[in-house]
């Protein structure tokens, strides 16, 4: 497809950023995004952010802010399944105790 956008999401750095974000934030910016995934350029920061308006037009979803992405939205379209982090990370706390994690 010509129009398709064509970026590598990264593995999220923390997944205590994950939930943290998904359930604090209605809509994430790029700040956000840096936090989530670490740091990188602008350019890869506005791929991601497309992926996740796609997913927002797809979904019928308006934005509030227009510099900024629907977090459920976004979460979908770069394949954060937020229940199987919430489940990992509790088991994590389990394993190792919450100083550590």
């Amino acid at each position: 497809m010509p129009n398709e956008i064509r970026v590598r999401v990264p593995q999220p750095v923390s997944l205590e950023v994950v939930i943290k974000t998904y359930l604090e934030k209605n809509e994430i910016g790029n700040k956000d995004i840096i936090a989530i995934f670490g740091n990188m350029g602008g350019d890869r920061v506005s791929k991601l952010k497309k992926l996740a308006r796609t997913e927002m037009q797809k979904n019928g979803v308006l934005s509030w802010d227009a510099n900024a992405v629907n977090t459920e939205c976004a979460y979908q379209a770069w394949n954060i399944d937020v229940e199987s982090v919430i489940k990992k990370f509790s088991r994590l706390k389990k394993l190792f105790g919450s100083e550590t994690v």
